[in-house]
C-alpha cells in the first residue's frame, strides 16, 4: 500500500482548525482506491505558517502506473475541497507532496494543482 503525506500550510491558526475538521468530514468519503488514514505527525508552528499533514493511503493499483493515477486523483479531490475553504475563508493555503508544492486559493484550477503535486509522488 502506498502513501502520500500532503502538508498543508496556512498562516493562521483558524484555517488550519478548519482544515482539520474539513479533512475528519472526509474521512469514508475518499474517492475509490484512497483512504484518508490516521496521520500520527503533529502539528508545528513553522515561520509563522502553521502545518498539517494529511496522510493518504492508496488501497488499489498495485502496479507504479495506476497508483500515480489513483494519487493524481485523490489529489484533485483534495485540492477541490481544500479550494471550496480557501473560498469560503477568502485565504490561500500551500499544499506540499515530497518537494513539490503549489498555492490553492479561491481561483485554483483542482486538476492543474494536482498534476503539479503528482510530480511529488515520483
Amino acid at each position: 500500500m502506498q502513501q502520500i503525506r500532503i502538508a498543508i500550510r496556512a498562516g493562521d491558526p483558524a484555517t488550519i482548525v478548519e482544515l482539520d475538521s474539513e479533512l475528519e468530514a472526509l474521512r469514508g468519503h475518499e474517492p475509490a482506491g484512497a483512504e484518508l488514514i490516521e496521520d500520527p505527525t503533529p502539528r508545528i508552528r513553522i515561520a509563522g505558517d502553521l502545518l498539517t499533514t494529511v496522510l493518504v493511503a492508496l488501497v488499489s493499483g498495485v502496479a507504479v502506473g495506476a497508483g500515480k493515477q489513483v494519487g493524481e486523483t485523490v489529489i484533485t479531490w483534495l485540492v477541490e475541497r481544500i479550494r471550496a475553504l480557501t473560498k469560503r475563508r477568502k485565504t490561500v493555503v500551500t499544499l506540499s507532496v515530497g518537494d513539490v508544492s503549489v498555492t490553492v486559493d479561491e481561483h485554483t484550477v483542482p486538476a492543474k494543482a494536482a498534476a503539479q503535486l503528482a510530480a511529488g509522488l515520483r
